[in-house]
């Protein structure tokens, strides 16, 4: 850290991007997507970090045609703001989305892709570390034909406009990790609850 740096002096890391969780057993564990980390800030010039995507079922007995498109995507994290001499927030990371049908049609699109993280956009020397991108999520999909485009990108990290750092713009932050797309092996009528089972 440089002493002669006001405020919060010059913060050495920008935000890590997300990475995906990786669970011992799909059948039992999903998970929503992680909130990013929020800005450091004392200047009120900070961001939050953005949401996580959710988690989408579609379960269908027939095929799944038509155009659309079926997402849990992390949101994009807000840049600075007012002065600018804060941190932007992290990206969120992607959700996911379970799908059962006996088929899917090249029409369909889906998407569990992280959020892209928050920039600085200060005009002066001072620079913090702009936000990291969302890991992306996980899409599983459980039919005898799957045709559809699937995204599970990670979000891009911000970058910061202070004019000390125009030769390295992240300034520590980096983007998220892709995503895991499976066939899961379960049918996941047993896992829903019937109202018989609760009356």
């Amino acid at each position: 850290v440089n002493s002669t740096w006001g405020g919060d002096s010059r913060d050495a890391l920008g935000g890590l991007g997300g990475r995906p969780v990786v669970p011992l057993d799909f059948k039992n564990q999903i998970f929503f997507g992680g909130g990013g980390g929020a800005g450091d800030g004392n200047n009120n010039a900070n961001s939050d970090g953005a949401d996580g995507g959710g988690i989408v079922f579609v379960i269908v007995s027939n095929g799944i045609t038509g155009n659309g498109t079926i997402q849990a995507n992390g949101e994009n994290a807000l840049n600075s703001s007012g002065g600018h001499n804060d941190a932007p927030g992290g990206g969120g990371g992607g959700g996911t989305v379970l799908i059962q049908s006996n088929s899917i049609a090249a029409t369909q699109i889906i998407n569990a892709n992280g959020g892209n993280g928050g920039s600085q956009l200060i005009t002066g020397s001072e620079g913090e570390g702009p936000g990291g991108g969302g890991g992306g999520g996980v899409v599983s999909v459980n039919a005898a034909t799957d045709s559809s485009l699937k995204t599970i990108t990670g979000g891009i990290n911000g970058r910061t406009t202070s004019t000390s750092l125009t030769e390295f713009a992240a300034n520590g932050a980096t983007s998220g990790n892709t995503g895991s797309i499976l066939a899961i092996p379960v049918n996941l009528n047993s896992s829903i609850c019937l109202s018989t089972d609760i009356s």
